[in-house]
């Protein structure tokens, strides 16, 4: 789900909260737009995502990534770098 879809989905809990329209409307005017909020949300999120590894032998996979969603720890691994690009 992407955050413009979050965004919506929590303005309509909030709505449904709310019982007179007047309500809906003075909170309506007090919310900003999702455009308006946007690039301030993408730069939150770059500044605390982990940095993505520049090259295969600088990755390291730990913790709840070394094992596959129904618990085995089993990856499907290539031996050449060829057959990782392709």
């Amino acid at each position: 789900m992407g955050p413009s879809k979050v965004f919506e989905d929590e303005q309509n809990k909030l709505f449904k909260t709310l019982l007179t329209s007047c309500d809906k409307d003075e909170v309506a005017s007090l919310i900003p737009q999702f455009q308006s909020l946007k690039h301030g949300l993408q730069k939150r999120r770059n500044k605390n995502h982990e940095q993505y590894p520049t090259s295969l032998s600088t990755t390291v996979v730990e913790g709840k990534y070394t094992k596959t969603s129904n618990g085995l720890d089993k990856f499907l691994i290539y031996k050449t770098k060829k057959k990782i690009e392709n």
